[in-house]
């Protein structure tokens, strides 16, 4: 028993010469995979995310382009309408004054 006693710490000794270098080189290959992985993770999601807002963006801007498309042509047809109205109202005074010059004439005349 004496013997079996004193070769297990030897033997354990022996093993643990072996497998703490094992067990610090896989412990350091771990590590770096996990960097690497995190590192390529990151990439895709910033990927991602640009791919995301670049579609977000336009098709947010195709909306409000096809909300502001109508009031982008009453707002330039107001104007038109605005200036036929006054053409209007304009010729009308005219023709009105014309008439009642035509009138007073008329009855100055008689």
């Amino acid at each position: 028993m004496a013997r079996t006693s004193k070769a297990a710490p030897e033997m354990r000794s022996a093993v643990e010469e072996i497998i703490v270098p094992i067990a610090e080189r896989m412990r350091k290959t771990m590590g770096q995979m996990m960097t690497t992985m995190a590192e390529e993770m990151g990439k895709v999601l910033v990927a991602t995310i640009r791919d995301v807002v670049g579609s977000l963006v336009s098709e947010m801007v195709r909306t409000l382009t096809h909300a502001l498309h109508p009031m982008l042509n009453s707002n330039s047809e107001r104007p038109q309408t605005m200036e036929r109205d006054t053409s209007n109202a304009v010729r009308s005074l005219k023709d009105t004054v014309a008439i009642l010059q035509n009138t007073s004439l008329s009855n100055s005349a008689i």
